[in-house]
């Protein structure tokens, strides 16, 4: 219950306030009281020894003037009829030097002792006005003193003692105190009234604010406090009320954003989904909840949302990198470009979809008509050629230059033809339509087996050939078929547009300090024209050639880079391409060691580097 009532006073500023003020003007009265006590005693008794001195030095000439003449019962008279008189509550005694009493106001001197020892007729004699309190023997009670030597012709003739009773003062100081009591107490009670007044006045407006800033937190912005005095909480006031109106604007600003976010957002055709590092949905758009056939999904885990395999992966990718990304997806049979965009430090990712179903059934259109077309010219292209064939072997051909072309342009068709239906394999495995056959390869076998087939054509044009090969090069594996097209179709490349210079042949690792040490990096490289800057982008497209004049001359189809492109692909490797007039042009492949897979001892052999050799010197034989 203490504890309760303890709890509500803490958390009540008025009360904590009041009896902090209760608690301060408390011990103030309190110290005013005890220090009032010792000096109001003291000060009475100061002024109680100044009255007892102006009595005595009003009695001094009388009672010499008796004593002189030998009256000594004179004396004793004088001081009785004093006390009697003038009804005074203190005694007067009259002592001879010799401590003799000769007279008292009070009681009889012929039988009273010898007070020679009191300590203050000793300090009169001695010539001083002395003060004393003690018990005194005649009165049988403690009494207060002031001795005052009466002297004559610088000789002190006797001492003239003045006493009270103890009790009497205290009873006179207990009197003075309880009427400081009381003073003190109507005092106190007009300090806290004063307190409660000031506490009130402190509290009151502190209530208002803190009621006001408890409707501004639950969103009240039209409300305000009115000042009712110019002081600090005045000031406080002012400031409250000008940080409200400033937060209106702000949050009438936001909400105006806010709805033009939202109409923005749901204007959006792309699926948009906003997701934190704990996996919850914080924001998405209409689009989004088409896409997961479900309604508000704010709040929700995104995997109770989306049932995608490896979405998580992808999500924690983004976490993790902090950098974007876009991958394709599949859900309910439709197809999606998803980009993850991680913001700020990775607390949230941005989510995008897009939809592709209709690009993908386009290309899926596209690649199926050339596939058919393809099939469909095969026949017939080789029905031609054999026919071209027989016409080539009769000897009454008046124009053979025109068989020569028609057997030329047939031979280019079925190149085109053979091509496409590489591409169309190639992107059969990437898809997983059919499994990949992976097999360990001898990589200079393979680029020796591949330079061979050139080797006249090397000749003829009187190229140097370098070929390079690292020495103990990690086991690789891939498609055998499919890593030998593209050697054929780089060297092919190479060896069509070098007229004069080299060709060379690079297959190196990367050092164990390298980063990218897991690869294997192939390099093709010639000294032929280089390729416009315009045009690096767009050489490994289909169909796509520099020089058209040139490439119609020479035979090419248009398809073999994009073939290299995709077998590259299919080993989820790199391929680059630099070009310059200085360097001519060099063909980068990053082939990555994971994706060939483990070989066992039974790898490529790849010996020492095959050393450069000249025009074709010693190296097919």
């Amino acid at each position: 219950m203490i504890k309760t009532i303890f709890t509500k006073i803490k958390g009540k500023i008025f009360i904590r306030t009041f009896i902090s003020y209760m608690v301060i003007i408390a011990l103030v009265f309190i110290l005013i009281y005890l220090f009032s006590q010792s000096t109001f005693r003291n000060f009475y008794m100061e002024e109680l020894k100044t009255h007892f001195s102006q009595v005595a030095h009003s009695l001094k000439p009388e009672v010499l003037e008796l004593y002189g003449k030998g009256d000594k019962k004179g004396v004793d008279r004088l001081v009785k009829e004093l006390k009697e008189k003038e009804k005074v509550d203190f005694r007067i005694t009259v002592i001879e030097p010799d401590g003799t009493v000769i007279a008292d106001s009070e009681n009889n001197p012929a039988k009273m002792g010898n007070h020679g020892d009191r300590p203050e007729i000793l300090q009169a004699l001695r010539g001083k006005t002395q003060t004393a309190a003690h018990f005194s023997s005649t009165m049988g009670d403690y009494m207060f003193y002031l001795a005052m030597p009466v002297e004559k012709n610088g000789e002190t003739q006797l001492v003239l003692r003045i006493s009270l009773y103890l009790r009497q003062i205290k009873q006179l100081v207990n009197q003075l105190k309880g009427k400081i009591a009381v003073a003190l107490l109507v005092l106190f009670v007009l300090a806290l009234f004063m307190a409660w007044y000031f506490s009130r006045g402190i509290s009151n407006p502190v209530k208002e604010i803190a009621a006001a800033t408890r409707k501004f937190a639950s969103g009240d912005f039209e409300v305000a406090i009115y000042p009712g005095k110019q002081d600090e909480l005045a000031e406080v006031a002012v400031s409250f009320n000008n940080m409200v109106r400033q937060q209106k604007s702000l949050f009438d600003k936001l909400s105006e954003n806010k709805e033009e976010l939202q109409a923005i957002i749901g204007s959006i055709k792309e699926g948009l989904l906003v997701i934190t590092s704990a996996g919850r949905i914080t924001l998405c758009n209409e689009s989004f909840e088409k896409i997961a056939a479900k309604k508000n999904p704010i709040g929700c885990a995104y995997w109770e949302v989306l049932r995608i395999p490896d979405f998580e992966d992808f999500v924690k990718k983004a976490m993790e990198t902090k950098e974007s990304f876009d991958t394709e997806i599949e859900l309910d049979d439709r197809f999606y470009l998803v980009e993850f965009n991680p913001m700020g430090r990775g607390e949230k990712v941005v989510i995008i979809f897009r939809d592709i179903t209709g690009f993908k059934q386009l290309e899926k259109m596209k690649k199926d008509f050339v596939i058919n077309l393809t099939h469909e010219l095969k026949t017939p292209l080789t029905a031609i050629k054999g026919f071209m064939e027989t016409l080539e072997e009769e000897e009454d051909i008046k124009n053979p230059q025109y068989v020569e072309i028609i057997n030329r342009h047939t031979e280019r068709m079925n190149q085109i033809v053979s091509d496409l239906l590489v591409l169309s394999d190639l992107e059969d495995l990437e898809e997983g339509k059919r499994p990949i056959e992976f097999e360990p390869i001898n990589l200079k076998e393979m680029v020796t087996n591949v330079l061979r087939i050139y080797q006249e054509e090397i000749k003829e044009k009187g190229l140097d050939l370098e070929v390079n090969i690292q020495e103990n090069l990690p086991p690789f594996n891939g498609e055998k078929f499919k890593m030998e097209q593209m050697f054929i179709n780089l060297v092919d490349n190479a060896v069509k547009y070098t007229d004069k210079g080299k060709i060379e042949i690079v297959i190196t690792q990367p050092g164990p300090g390298d980063k990218s040490n897991r690869w294997i990096e192939t390099q093709v490289k010639n000294t032929g024209l280089p390729i416009p800057a315009k045009s690096l982008p767009r050489i490994f497209e289909r169909f796509y050639v520099v020089d058209k004049s040139r490439s119609r001359k020479l035979g090419g189809t248009g398809l073999g880079l994009s073939i290299v492109k995709h077998v590259v692909l299919l080993h989820k490797g790199e391929i680059s391409v630099e070009s310059s007039p200085e360097q001519g042009t060099i063909f980068i492949i990053r082939l990555p060691l994971a994706a060939s897979g483990s070989q066992g001892p039974h790898g490529m052999d790849s010996g020492g580097p095959i050393r450069p050799l000249g025009p074709t010197e010693g190296f097919f034989d």
